[in-house]
């Protein structure tokens, strides 16, 4: 059954640039260990970052393959350069489309500030669950 996770990074002022481009070298080795990427979005004014991913199966094994990747392994360190916090939320049942819209809203905290009109699409991913 398909979930998503979401994931939020608190930046570093100044730093959201160079994150980008470490974030778009991690996003294929995401989608290779088994997720897929439905959105991201650049908050420039509030120095944020929140994707959103589906997936399916055991979450602990994808998360395994993905943080043993030796590619990604090679990539861990450079998170700590801009990232400043980084929260992870994951649906507890199955998603549906609607789902992905309303779980955004219902973390206060992780996605709280989340202003969809001050937010630059980083990645257009694939919305279909």
């Amino acid at each position: 059954m398909p979930r998503v996770q979401f994931r939020r990074y608190e930046l570093k002022p100044d730093s959201m640039d160079d994150f980008l481009v470490w974030w778009h070298q991690i996003v294929p080795i995401r989608e290779r260990t088994g997720f897929a990427l439905l959105c991201a979005f650049a908050l420039h004014e509030q120095n944020e970052f929140v994707s959103a991913w589906r997936y399916d199966g055991d979450l602990a094994e994808l998360e395994r393959r993905y943080y043993g990747d030796p590619e990604r392994r090679r990539l861990a360190g450079e998170s700590r350069t801009w990232a400043v916090a980084h929260a992870v939320r994951t649906t507890g049942k199955p998603a549906d489309s609607a789902e992905v819209t309303a779980l955004v809203g219902e973390h206060p905290g992780f996605t709280a500030r989340v202003h969809i009109t001050t937010a630059e699409l980083a990645h257009p991913g694939r919305l279909t669950l």
